[in-house]
């Protein structure tokens, strides 16, 4: 069963500072660093889309229309918390699940959720249960360098070739971001 994910906590800060990206681009001058930045967020963004991950501490819900039998891999991992399941019961009353009808694996690669109890829902209704969980890395250096490494070149990429990727190599990707990456891909 997979889910609708949906970011509802932003990242309040980024894997890379606007000093490491400059670092990496031997640029000494202030005049881009809001560009830089930009680069950052977006670089991360797309790096995290690769992987289905989360770099850093955000929050995501995932819909669906109905419990699952068993138990749900979530993507977005790593997983530090299951903050809440709601659900819409037979009236179409929201309602919080007990903690005690489910369990997470939050060390699993991705994540799980086990439920043990679940309640009926609404039938008339898409989307009818949500979980919220609260993903990404806690600090910064719990980051692997490699991850971080990715960012850097794939906004080294952006910074370089401002203009369409697709319209030169054809994915707009850097090959080498990719291929740090793989190791981290959740599928």
């Amino acid at each position: 069963m997979k889910g609708t994910y949906t970011r509802t906590v932003n990242p309040t800060s980024e894997p890379i500072t606007t000093s490491e990206l400059k670092t990496h681009l031997k640029i000494d001058w202030a005049d881009e660093d809001t560009y830089l930045d930009a680069l950052i967020q977006a670089s991360r963004e797309m790096c995290e889309a690769y992987t289905n991950l989360s770099f850093f501490t955000q929050t995501y819900t995932v819909q669906l229309d109905d419990f699952p039998s068993d138990s749900l891999l979530l993507l977005k991992g790593p997983i530090q918390e299951i903050s809440s399941v709601k659900y819409y019961d037979e009236n179409d009353n929201e309602q919080t699940l007990a903690t005690a009808k489910y369990y997470a694996d939050l060390n699993s690669f991705p994540g799980r959720i086990y439920f043990t109890e679940t309640e009926d829902v609404y039938d008339d209704r898409f989307n009818a249960v949500t979980i919220t969980m609260v993903n990404g890395y806690s600090a910064t250096s719990d980051i692997p360098e490699a991850i971080k490494q990715a960012i850097k070149l794939q906004a080294s990429e952006l910074y370089e070739n401002r203009e369409d990727a697709n319209k030169k190599t054809g994915f707009g990707f850097c090959k080498t971001s990719r291929l740090l990456l793989n190791a981290y891909k959740a599928y």
